[in-house]
């Protein structure tokens, strides 16, 4: 027990040697997909896969040596690991079974039961993913083209929903929502969100027209983020609580209170014409190869110190999952049929986002170097509608393979 460690037990899960158990409740698990090594703090493993007594399930799954150190380490006090659905661990000690913070048993496997001897355990065993998706078709060229449709069908999908808020909002209101979750980054979208719907446009307007330290002060305060939050929100906007952000694990750049400066910089910049006019008159006058450059230096912000605020990646990450989607729905519920197209065309075109753990990730399952904007979002898509849940027979890369019908 002295010589294995969490290292390789986990290696031990990833190499798929071990895929069919029993738990401690006596249901079968099957291993379908044993998921990526997580980037975030509440589990060891994400967008696991696996079917409890035949039924698919998708999840997190934590690794440990003994099945004790789930009560020891504090994950069964922890909302983190809710998201846990199955509880790994080389050897019973101590009581099962082992509950999560919100009173749910999780399900445990043993794996010691499973394995003959230890050398078993440490022969040729990497720990590597799953490498390549075995349902590649044979032509790369088929593959991009799935992978360009899926682009454009992600874009036309968050196009959908601008359209929908449209009927009955202010379209000043739903695209300053649409730059905050943009903004929110992965921790904090949710957050970004609840401080666009406390802190409206028509607020800013009417208690911070024209002064950008009041606009400042204001979505700080409401925020919760402000030494002192009330003196800067008005009545009818309780302030948020500063634990209401994910802080501890963001880059210095990805602090909310820096995002929010950049923001407030963002509704300055386009205050006098008014952000969406503004736009329309950009991507309606801007020819096709200059529309990304003028999109990235819309929202791009260097602050008064000449530190950077919004930097062209987090910039593009708004054209591309705000503006651009935004502005076609717009533009179709204007009768715009102009910017409308302009707005697909542009979004075609982007040139590519900084990459990010998924994009990396699904790059290397389908062998893709994801070139431009709609590739990456591609990547995206088929990743949550199809390869997180291991929905192989339906996804388009795998029909890609059949024959054609008769």
């Amino acid at each position: 027990m002295d010589t294995i460690t969490e290292r390789s037990v986990s290696a031990l899960w990833m190499s798929g040697r071990l895929s069919r158990f029993n738990d401690d409740s006596g249901h079968n698990i099957e291993v379908v997909c044993p998921g990526r090594v997580s980037t975030r703090g509440g589990c060891d493993f994400q967008d696991v896969v696996i079917k409890i007594d035949g039924e698919k399930t998708v999840g997190d799954v934590e690794v440990h040596v003994t099945s004790d150190l789930w009560r020891l380490h504090g994950h069964h006090r922890d909302a983190h690991y809710n998201g846990v659905i199955l509880h790994v661990s080389m050897w019973q000690r101590g009581l099962l079974p082992v509950r999560l913070q919100d009173g749910r048993v999780l399900n445990t496997i043993i794996l010691a039961q499973y394995i003959k001897s230890s050398s078993y355990l440490l022969r040729g065993i990497s720990g590597s993913s799953t490498g390549r998706c075995p349902h590649l078709p044979g032509s790369g060229k088929k593959a991009d083209l799935v992978i360009v449709e899926a682009g454009l069908a992600r874009f036309e999908q968050k196009t959908v929903r601008f359209a929908q808020a449209l009927q009955n909002g202010d379209p000043d209101q739903i695209l300053y929502k649409g730059i905050c979750r943009a903004l929110g980054y992965a921790w904090n979208v949710k957050p970004f969100e609840t401080l666009a719907e406390k802190v409206t446009v028509q607020m800013l307007r009417k208690c911070a027209a024209g002064n950008l330290r009041a606009k400042y002060e204001l979505l700080l305060g409401a925020a919760g983020l402000a030494d002192s939050p009330m003196s800067h929100v008005p009545n009818e906007a309780q302030p948020m609580r500063a634990s209401d952000w994910a802080t501890s694990s963001s880059r210095p750049l990805n602090h909310p209170a820096l995002r929010i400066a950049g923001l407030c910089h963002l509704l300055h910049r386009h205050e006098k014409a008014g952000m969406v006019p503004g736009l329309v008159e950009r991507l309606n006058n801007a020819l096709p190869r200059e529309a990304a450059t003028v999109l990235d230096r819309s929202f791009t912000v260097e602050g008064v110190d000449s530190r950077v605020l919004i930097g062209t990646g987090r910039a593009r990450e708004i054209v591309v999952n705000a503006v651009l989607p935004f502005m076609r729905a717009y533009g179709a519920s204007t009768n715009d049929s102009m910017l409308a197209e302009n707005a697909r065309s542009i979004y075609a075109a982007y040139p590519s986002l900084s990459q990010n753990e998924l994009t990396r990730y699904m790059g290397g399952l389908l062998g893709n170097q994801a070139y431009g904007a709609c590739r990456q979002q591609g990547l995206l898509h088929i990743f949550h509608n199809w390869c997180r849940t291991r929905e192989c027979v339906t996804c388009p890369i795998v029909t890609l393979r059949k024959p054609a019908p008769v």
